[in-house]
């Protein structure tokens, strides 16, 4: 496991695949596309980058909704969206498109182009039952995970409401992170996710005690380079309660399964104090040995294993996570990293 840093400069956004019509002819291609151009009439021959000047495009719109008598909005809306897939959409940013089951991300590969072949994919040969694309106007995108609708949390429902083809989910970025990473980084927050797959009420009692545990693990990291043992623990805890010096926040979905999510704010504090958060979140699933390798040396390693081995059982919590069903998201998010390699932590044991 690893803690992923989240680049400051990415964007995200959605490419709706015509209502999930065109879902498995944009995943199974390696690229998006937008009917735009095809529905205003609009003829341009194949080339391999189509980056027209933004006043020419604009003219071209708006004589094409004149002549199909469309309104003034529907004129802006046609042409913001044009505009959002050739210029605003960057190389390296990342991309969701959704599907009647699932969703799925993927990173974007270089600039628009025109190719007027059309995308075919048959879903049974024999009785010729095909769906063919036209949408001429494409961009290559490499898609990483899938993420089925039954695990969407509503977090990540919520990004995905806008009636647009094409439209920016910048705010939602937090949503689409926890959705995919156990645990990752921005600037000097760590976040962590957690999934509850418990199907039955949620025990209150369970919920109170995975948030305090959290809130203990934040106080080992940021105390563990000093005096901090499991003897003096309660003291030390005790006294960021009183001198309010917790930062731990959730935002939770406390359905039946739900999502827990977390952020720490490691402002003024050495980055690789994160991975002593890391370590605790990791042991809370059994895995009490993940590697930090040249990153923590095995005396620390090892003092923290006791301390937080020492919390895990005063809590209770393997009961908890057992009532709970806790788990964290386990995708592999390989392709989305392939423009940035950025890590805090590595695993040798993998992710």
């Amino acid at each position: 496991m690893r803690i992923y840093e989240v680049p400051s400069e990415r964007r995200y956004w959605v490419v709706r695949a015509d209502g999930g019509l065109y879902y498995d002819h944009f995943t199974r291609n390696g690229l998006m596309a937008l009917g735009h151009l095809n529905s205003l009439g609009i003829t341009i021959e194949d080339r391999e980058k189509f980056l027209p000047e933004e006043g020419w495009l604009k003219d071209i719109v708006a004589k094409k909704s004149q002549i199909k008598k469309s309104s003034k909005r529907q004129e802006s809306v046609s042409f913001n969206q044009i505009k959002n897939f050739i210029y605003d959409i960057k190389d390296g940013d990342w991309v969701i498109t959704v599907g009647y089951n699932s969703l799925r991300v993927g990173i974007v590969n270089g600039d628009a182009y025109i190719k007027n072949e059309k995308v075919v994919i048959y879903y049974d040969p024999e009785k010729d039952r095909k769906v063919e694309m036209d949408s001429n106007l494409r961009r290559n995108v490499s898609w990483g995970p899938v993420i089925s609708r039954s695990a969407m949390p509503f977090g990540l429902l919520s990004s995905l409401r806008a009636n647009q083809t094409v439209f920016n989910v910048d705010k939602h970025w937090e949503a689409i992170y926890h959705s995919l990473y156990p645990a990752f980084s921005k600037e000097d927050d760590l976040y962590l996710s957690l999934k509850i797959r418990q199907e039955k009420e949620i025990n209150n009692y369970s919920v109170v005690q995975i948030l305090s545990f959290l809130n203990e693990i934040e106080v080992i990291a940021k105390e563990l380079e000093g005096n901090l043992s499991p003897d003096n623990f309660e003291e030390l805890f005790a006294q960021y309660v009183v001198r309010d010096l917790l930062t731990l926040t959730t935002k939770a979905q406390f359905n039946s399964p739900g999502d827990i999510w977390n952020k720490i704010d490691f402002s003024g504090l050495k980055k690789s104090k994160m991975a002593y958060v890391l370590i605790g979140y990791a042991m809370l699933f059994g895995n009490e040995h993940a590697g930090m390798d040249g990153i923590i040396d095995l005396e620390t390693r090892q003092r923290l294993w006791s301390i937080v081995a020492d919390r895990i059982e005063q809590k209770g919590m393997s009961h908890v996570v057992d009532n709970l069903e806790l788990s964290k998201p386990k995708y592999d998010t390989t392709i989305l990293e392939s423009k940035d390699k950025k890590e805090i932590t590595k695993s040798s044991s993998g992710r």
